[in-house]
């Protein structure tokens, strides 16, 4: 038998209520339904994917990305959001066209203090999906304006107009195509949100 066959495992509803601190039954159950949904099958790495990985970490953290000055970061914001915005339409603000490229496929996600290897690339991005969808409901509900420091590509803000249209919304960022992104939102999906240039 292949090696890590035998040691796959899945992450579930109850790792989620462990990870969150939160009661299984008080996960809502749209919440259960997204991680369902997805591939969360893992394994432990074996030696040489362990030196595959840490030699990759190793690279990004000699990167020149990491010694950024204050101005060559907001730049690079500045650049990432407005490639963002450029994908947007009047027809179509699906949560593909937000999610930042920081988000990379991968084979490795560090999950429970440990190293794994995954069969689904893009797990940490929808396990973070998952887990803002159960943040949200969790502690925004009760609530009828919401402010986002640091809006991004406001992936947030329409996840949270889609689970309560009826709040409002305040996307506040250093970065003006962040803002064109929020207003876009407003204007063409009708939603009560607003872009507040913040730094």
């Amino acid at each position: 038998m292949k090696q890590g066959i035998i040691n796959r495992q899945n992450i579930t509803g109850d790792d989620f209520s462990k990870a969150f601190n939160c009661p299984h039954d008080e996960i809502p159950k749209e919440v259960i339904s997204c991680l369902n949904n997805i591939n969360t099958a893992y394994r432990k790495p074996d030696v040489k994917e362990l030196e595959e990985y840490v030699l990759y970490v190793l690279k990004s953290m000699n990167s020149d990305g990491s010694l950024r000055s204050n101005e060559e970061n907001y730049n690079a914001w500045e650049k990432g959001w407005k490639e963002h915005l450029v994908f947007l339409s009047a027809e179509n603000f699906s949560e593909q066209y937000l999610k930042p490229k920081y988000f990379r496929p991968s084979r490795f996600l560090r999950y429970k203090k440990d190293i794994i290897v995954i069969d689904n690339p893009d797990l940490e991005y929808e396990l973070f999906t998952v887990a803002r969808h159960l943040l949200f409901l969790k502690y925004l509900s009760g609530v009828d304006h919401i402010y986002e420091l640091g809006c991004g590509s406001c992936q947030n803000l329409l996840m949270l107009s889609r689970l309560f249209p009826l709040k409002s919304l305040y996307g506040l960022d250093w970065s003006e195509a962040s803002i064109k992104i929020a207003e876009s939102l407003k204007k063409n999906i009708d939603k009560k949100i607003e872009g507040i240039k913040f730094n």
